[in-house]
């Protein structure tokens, strides 16, 4: 499980950092819970498909309109996390765990994505020339 005292959600982008830690709260809700098919995981998940759905559009339209080069890739990696938590949430609606597998890749993402892709896009924003105001 992510340890939320190891990973510091502060890339320099505040609005990305803010939505991390939304995602971050729902996930925390559904590594940690001793009930994995009970109302608040599965309000979790379907959280973290609702709001991931948002982020990745509000991403990928800035890394667009800013010409972000590894803007293909930043967006598999959108689609593969938005496919995975879809699968999570049919078994739990059927009283079933979602699988060690969702968990897993959630960390996966909150760590490898974050720390990789999303730092690299914060620095290419932050390299970028600042218009005179």
């Amino acid at each position: 499980m992510v340890d939320m005292a190891i990973i510091r959600f502060d890339l320099g982008a505040p609005e990305i950092d803010a939505e991390y830690r939304t995602l971050m709260e729902s996930y925390q809700s559904l590594a940690n819970s001793t009930n994995p098919t009970s109302e608040e995981v599965i309000q979790a998940v379907l959280d973290m498909i609702g709001y991931a759905s948002d982020h990745a559009a509000r991403e990928e339209a800035l890394m667009y309109e800013v010409g972000y080069p590894d803007l293909k890739k930043h967006k598999k990696d959108h689609e593969i996390m938005q496919r995975v938590l879809g699968n999570a949430l049919t078994p739990l609606l059927f009283g079933k765990q979602p699988g060690e597998e969702v968990v897993a890749f959630m960390e996966y993402f909150f760590i490898e994505h974050m720390l990789t892709q999303d730092a690299a896009f914060v620095a290419f924003l932050n390299a970028l020339p600042r218009a005179a105001g």
